[in-house]
């Protein structure tokens, strides 16, 4: 691989500064889509090891999967959690403390036994824990004065309220700062957000690193910055698009690139050759990214608009489907495992969270289930501010699924439900159906765009929802490694 290996003129920028300086500023890559990210880290990575330069080095991923396949390609790959992990045993082992145990359910056994009145605990628990997660990622210390303050901020930016009129976002304020307060005193259990908050909150010692590599740095957040401070490495590389910041509502900050660049004092430099899409594509994809270039050579492509004027047996198990929402590509799997189709949907969580929504609901049959939805959104557009119309478009999109699935089933019961939409979920083979957010990080020959008229989506109010509505057409665009066609779904759909 070393003899073939060519570097590109953006490529030699970034090595020069890594490898010839002799104590080069920390780095930031803004990467393009298809530009060769990882590429361009194992052989930075080589370099500095031929060179003797690279000492001890890790490169954080953004989940267990990717950190899997860099370390395949020899990269000194792992995530932020697994080193969170790490420096809490070694603080316990050290401090004489017992080794802690993972609970997942640590925060709702907490709020559990909470002395407060059980109608508030019913109203209240679901969003204080939301809230918690949320004031975890975003480092907020119960012990402050202005903590109460910061988790209401964090409620209003992620649509975090109720219907119920006797909800008071001070009071799911106040008890997620006690939540908090109580889950950080308690090491012997942790949680997921726990392996990045402990080590952050009481200023856990790592291993020191010469190098610190950071992927996907546009979806980072305050806490992992943080994080990333106390490995106290002599120089960082952060990699990373823009315009591919798509996980706002998961706590990432939508400006995250820029906040690393100012808090890092990182020199910048591109990676902006796309070596993926054809021109066509990228002429598409420039409106939101303007930096993103052709390679040498690149084809022209193939961009069609397609509307309704496509058969289902045209797609070939090499294509993928994506969609802004997930009900259109439910409602497309379901007519293609009717015509004996073979197709799989990404996302087994999805599924997951509209079976809970069914569970929800404690309906005794599907009729009623539909009544029992139909009231529940009805009650929660009510009392739904503007700013927060994201919960309502979340909700209305899980609650056509069901919809759609209730119609395909011969024996309209609860559990015949259950079951088909896990199945939904479990089809292996076929087609590809994704949504655009689980899509990111593939590539496919052929990418289908299903009802592209979903982008933005009108319930994206605040610029930072906007930008990434567009980061999303951006990320769909760029899926494509020849052809991008545009196709609606049909009415019967």
């Amino acid at each position: 691989m070393n003899g073939e290996f060519r570097a590109s003129r953006n490529q030699v920028s970034i090595f020069d500064h890594c490898v010839t300086n002799i104590n080069p500023r920390n780095l930031l890559v803004q990467a393009v889509a298809g530009s060769g990210k990882s590429t361009t880290l194992f052989h930075l990575v080589r370099i500095l090891k031929e060179r003797g330069k690279l000492g001890r080095a890790v490169l954080l991923a953004f989940n267990k999967d990717i950190a899997t396949e860099l370390k395949k390609k020899g990269l000194p790959a792992a995530t932020f959690h697994s080193l969170g992990l790490a420096a809490i045993y070694q603080y316990c082992r050290r401090g004489k403390l017992i080794e802690p145990t993972i609970e997942q359910y640590k925060c709702a056994d907490i709020f559990d036994h909470m002395d407060i009145q059980e109608d508030h605990k019913r109203l209240y628990k679901a969003n204080v824990l939301k809230l918690v997660s949320l004031s975890k990622n975003a480092n907020i210390d119960p012990t402050t004065d202005s903590a109460v303050d910061q988790i209401e901020d964090l409620a209003f930016r992620h649509d975090v309220d109720s219907e119920h009129h006797e909800y008071q976002d001070v009071i799911a304020a106040m008890y997620t700062s006690n939540v908090l307060m109580k889950s950080n005193n308690d090491i012997a259990l942790i949680d997921f957000d726990d392996m990045l908050y402990m080590p952050v909150n009481r200023m856990m010692s790592f291993a020191t690193y010469k190098w610190c590599f950071v992927d996907e740095s546009q979806d980072t957040n305050l806490l992992q910055r943080e994080f990333l401070r106390l490995l106290r490495a002599q120089h960082y590389v952060f990699v990373g698009d823009r315009s591919q910041a798509i996980y706002g509502f998961r706590g990432a900050d939508s400006e995250a690139m820029d906040l690393i660049k100012d808090e890092f004092d990182c020199a910048e430099l591109p990676l902006s050759v796309c070596y993926r899409c054809p021109t066509v594509v990228l002429d598409m994809a420039r409106p939101y990214c303007p930096s993103i270039e052709a390679r040498e050579n690149a084809p022209v492509g193939v961009f069609k608009d397609l509307g309704q004027d496509y058969g289902l047996d045209e797609f070939v198990a090499s294509d993928v489907v994506l969609c802004r929402n997930i009900r259109p590509l439910i409602t497309l799997a379901l007519r293609m495992y009717a015509e004996g189709l073979k197709a799989h949907l990404l996302g087994r969580d999805i599924g997951k969270g509209i079976i809970k929504l069914v569970d929800k609901m404690k309906a005794h049959s599907t009729e009623n289930l539909e009544d029992n939805l139909l009231a529940f959104y009805t009650k929660l557009s009510l009392k739904t501010k503007e700013s927060e119309q994201g919960v309502l478009e979340s909700l209305l999109d899980k609650i056509e699924c069901i919809q759609a699935v209730i119609a395909s089933l011969e024996v309209n019961t609860i559990e015949n439900l259950r079951k088909k939409i896990d199945s939904l979920f479990s089809q292996k083979g076929g087609v590809t159906l994704s949504t655009i957010h689980k899509s990111k990080g593939g590539q496919w020959p052929r990418v289908f765009l299903l009802d592209e008229n979903l982008l933005p989506s009108p319930y994206a109010k605040q610029g930072w929802q906007i930008q990434q509505e567009n980061n999303l057409r951006y990320v769909s665009y760029t899926r494509a490694e020849k052809e991008l066609y545009f196709i609606a779904s049909t009415q019967s759909s």
